[in-house]
């Protein structure tokens, strides 16, 4: 995968490439002044925001505004990213979105206990994931 020139401000980590295909248009028609990137894997996503392996040369070593992450990958799941990302003091305060395709209360616990700042069931539409969006931008993106 090329190295992104600039830093993302979103980071949307999904091993589905529809979901990430669904989440960029969303973003784009939402907020098309975000830079959002997208990653098929949690190995990758760290990559990126450690800037290691394919990205140790990364220039720009902003850590994105927000994390969004599917829970369900294989490899890595999203809660594995999750606490990585909270164990690492570089890290531990990103605002990080827990997706998934299912309302399961040991999901949402899991993500609770490691750290997650909030949770939502994957849009399956594009109207249902700009509405998503939405709250995002207004609760974590909106300037305080």
């Amino acid at each position: 995968m090329p190295m992104p020139e600039t830093a993302a401000d979103i980071l949307v980590v999904d091993d589905n490439p529809s979901d990430c295909g669904l989440a960029l248009v969303a973003f784009q028609r939402e907020s098309p002044v975000l830079h959002v990137i997208t990653m098929e894997s949690g190995a990758e996503a760290l990559d990126y925001l450690y800037c290691r392996g394919d990205y140790e040369r990364r220039t720009d070593r902003t850590l994105p505004k927000l994390v969004i992450l599917d829970i369900n990958m294989p490899e890595m799941s999203g809660l594995d990213v999750l606490r990585a990302i909270r164990s690492d003091p570089r890290t531990a305060e990103l605002v990080v979105i827990i997706l998934t395709g299912s309302y399961d209360p040991n999901e949402i616990e899991q993500s609770v206990k490691l750290g997650a700042t909030s949770y939502f069931i994957k849009p399956v539409d594009l109207h249902e994931y700009i509405e998503m969006l939405r709250v995002i931008r207004r609760n974590w993106l909106s300037p305080r």
